[in-house]
């Protein structure tokens, strides 16, 4: 199969996969964009060897395919199979604010959902990133719409569990799991962010039985902690996509 280049994906897309539980079925639609040049032969060859790459089994791989065909990711005729561009599939996802994109390399299909949790809470960080240079500009008199002013902030960035719970829907358990799978992929740096406290054992247990939404206060040995959110440092490569231009009506 002839090879495309595809260096880079929008974030909205990656967060799109994630919410809806994708990440195998985008695996597959990547695997055909970079070896083919739009379009693939249907056959039983296509399926052995996207079984080779995947280790999916046939029934499973027809089951994410036609995941991808009812998205209109790719199309699929009795012969041949259409794949659509990332750009094709970007404009129909316009509802998303960002246009952000990430780097990738074909190499990080072997841990993909890895790679797709990295990019996912390395962009809350740059979220993070942005509403502290907003708010030193706003706070030291910057006004809107001035030339961009260089502000120094530190490389790492809060991103709690909260925030991946609320914007992807998942459980407590299912952030942590992305959490740890960013981890893994050594695209990303995670340190936990604690602060010793003055408060008695006694004090803590009092505490925690009036109260069941507990807040950030833990119990470390004899030690009472504030944990406030992690602290990340993305190592992904980040870009601004292109955006659409519009002619103007008179």
């Amino acid at each position: 199969m002839a090879r495309t280049n595809l260096n880079w994906i929008p974030v909205h897309l990656i967060q799109f996969v994630l919410t809806n539980r994708l990440v195998n079925a985008f695996k597959i639609y990547l695997i055909l964009k970079i070896h083919s040049c739009g379009y693939v032969r249907n056959d039983k060859r296509l399926i052995q060897w996207l079984a080779e790459i995947t280790t999916f089994n046939p029934k499973t791989l027809r089951k994410h395919l036609g995941k991808l065909d009812e998205l209109n990711w790719i199309g699929i005729t009795e012969k041949v199979i259409y794949i659509r561009s990332i750009r094709k599939i970007e404009t129909e996802r316009q509802k998303f604010s960002t246009c952000r994109e990430v780097e990738f390399h074909l190499d990080w299909v072997v841990f993909f959902k890895d790679y797709l949790a990295a990019t996912f809470i390395s962009h809350l960080a740059f979220a993070q990133k942005a509403k502290r240079i907003a708010e030193t500009i706003h706070n030291s008199g910057g006004k809107k719409g001035l030339p961009y002013q260089r502000v120094a902030v530190s490389a790492s960035f809060p991103v709690s569990h909260k925030s991946i719970e609320k914007i992807l829907m998942v459980s407590q358990t299912k952030a942590h799991e992305l959490k740890r799978s960013a981890i893994q992929s050594g695209l990303i740096v995670i340190k936990n962010d604690f602060e010793k406290t003055d408060l008695s054992i006694e004090r803590f247990l009092f505490l925690r039985k009036q109260n069941r939404e507990f807040g950030s206060l833990r119990r470390s040995g004899n030690s009472v902690l504030i944990c406030r959110p992690d602290q990340v440092t993305p190592i992904l490569k980040f870009k601004s996509g292109k955006k659409k231009k519009y002619k103007r009506r008179d």
